[in-house]
């Protein structure tokens, strides 16, 4: 029957899902494409034993802070981080020829032409410590033709992440920049300050002024398009107008994000987090982009209640003594949901339920395990001040920020009970005292920061949606 086929098909794409079928065979056919090897069978036998390492690209604007956030993600996927600079550096120290040229304009402030420099960036990367470790390489390529080179030469990148600022805040942070005279090295003076040791000899550069800051961002401009059409497919943007420790936040939760499959993929999200994280937010988010059902723990058994079926007559019981349903029951009513065809064919987020790590147990023998489990952080004593300000409409049941509602239901507002502080702080306790537990249940949980406001988040919460989440780098 239809029914059984469609079950079928869902059993067999969470399988493939959870072990990463599709973009394993993405993977192969891809490598088989570009180096078209004589022996297909031992290419992809060889493929599959090599462990997988990141090749990390790094653009955008100048004084956008790539060689910074190259350094802060270098150091904590323990891969090989390197600069123009320090590929130079390299290059004059094994004696190649053409180094000393490059080292001459880097020094001088001046262009280092694509001729010289890609066949310096492709040598790099192609020693044995990139090779075994990966490694991020901040400000190339600067050019399409420089990126067409390096894909030509075999140097496939697995993330490009693009640097965004407006540009009058990238102005502004120009006038900070110094350079290294002896190793071209980039730094800033709030930022990135050079060591000690080496402060008394960085400068600004000549062209380091309001004129030549606008004709490198005019290039820089001129030239992005042509850059980003090479690397569309893996792609990632991140916002450096923020502080430097959440903007690096952001890059390395992309970084631990596999790049999109284009495999068959249908969503089953939970969303876990305590009072004041905006789990009901990012699940409505979620819903109204991708299609999937919101499903919330609480509304299934209000809605049980309301039907008076046999399940919300035994649901009813229980709440007239305050007391919680079992977990059984709750499975139950979950299950009943998350097995109806909307849900089957779209896919699901849900919130509110799994408290406990033996409530997710349950739902994994359930046969309802998440593809994307995902805890959003929140500080407690923001937990509190945010809820602390947040009003409820007792006629509709409506909550409201102080300024969203209209000027005829602010009269009526007022605090829900839930939201007050020894409300706030209590649920907050005994969200806390399982959350761990929780995770350790979910091997691949990903954990995002939920202080920032909602677009941000929400940025977050979708990149971890629409790509796998992979291991942390491996060293």
């Amino acid at each position: 029957t239809n029914r059984t086929r469609m079950s079928q098909t869902a059993e067999f794409n969470i399988y493939a899902q959870k072990t990463g079928l599709f973009p394993l065979l993405e993977d192969l056919v891809r490598g088989l494409a570009i180096e078209k090897p004589a022996d297909p069978l031992e290419f992809m036998i060889n493929a599959l034993k090599r462990t997988p390492v990141i090749k990390v690209l790094v653009f955008g604007p100048p004084a956008a802070g790539k060689t910074t956030l190259s350094s802060v993600l270098a150091r904590k996927a323990n891969t090989v981080e390197l600069t123009i600079s320090n590929i130079v550096a390299d290059a004059r120290l094994d004696g190649v020829p053409t180094a000393e040229e490059a080292q001459a304009l880097l020094a001088s402030g001046a262009h280092v032409p694509d001729t010289l420099l890609t066949p310096l960036v492709v040598r790099r990367v192609n020693k044995p410590d990139c090779l075994k470790k990966g490694f991020i390489l901040a400000d190339f390529p600067r050019t399409r033709s420089e990126a067409l080179a390096l894909q030509s030469a075999g140097v496939l990148a697995t993330h490009f992440l693009l640097l965004d600022a407006p540009d009058t805040v990238l102005i502004e942070r120009f006038k900070g920049r110094r350079v290294d005279p002896e190793t071209g090295a980039v730094y800033h003076v709030t930022f990135n300050p050079p060591p000690t040791q080496i402060s008394s000899r960085v400068q600004r550069l000549p062209s380091d002024t309001e004129a030549g800051m606008a004709a490198a961002l005019a290039e820089y401009h001129r030239n992005a398009a042509g850059v980003l059409a090479c690397y569309n497919h893996v792609l990632r943007r991140v916002n450096v107008d923020q502080p430097q420790g959440d903007a690096a936040d952001q890059a390395w939760a992309l970084l631990c994000a596999k790049p999109a499959s284009e495999g068959p993929y249908t969503p089953r999200v939970v969303l876990l987090g305590p009072p004041g994280s905006g789990r009901r937010t990012q699940a409505a988010l979620l819903a109204k982009k991708y299609g999937i059902v919101n499903v919330d723990a609480g509304t299934l058994v209000r809605q049980a209640v309301a039907a008076n079926s046999e399940i919300g007559q035994v649901c009813a019981l229980y709440l007239q003594r305050k007391a919680l349903l079992p977990d059984a029951l709750m499975v139950k009513i979950i299950r009943e949901r998350l097995q109806q065809e909307d849900c089957t064919l779209k896919g699901w987020v849900l919130r509110g339920f799994p408290r406990t790590r033996e409530q997710a147990n349950l739902l994994r023998n359930a046969n309802l395990e998440p593809n994307r489990a995902i805890f959003l952080q929140l500080p407690e004593e923001i937990s509190v001040e945010r809820l602390s300000k947040r009003s409820w409409d007792p006629q509709t049941g409506a909550r409201y920020e102080a300024t969203t509602a209209s000027a005829d239901v602010v009269a009526r507002l007022v605090q829900h009970p839930h939201d007050s502080e020894d409300s706030v702080r209590t649920r907050y306790m005994q969200f806390a005292e399982h959350i761990e537990d929780i995770a350790d249940g979910y091997s691949a949980l990903q954990r995002l920061a939920a202080h920032h406001d909602t677009p941000t988040v929400f940025e977050l919460v979708d990149g971890v949606v629409v790509r796998p989440r992979g291991r942390e780098p491996a060293a």
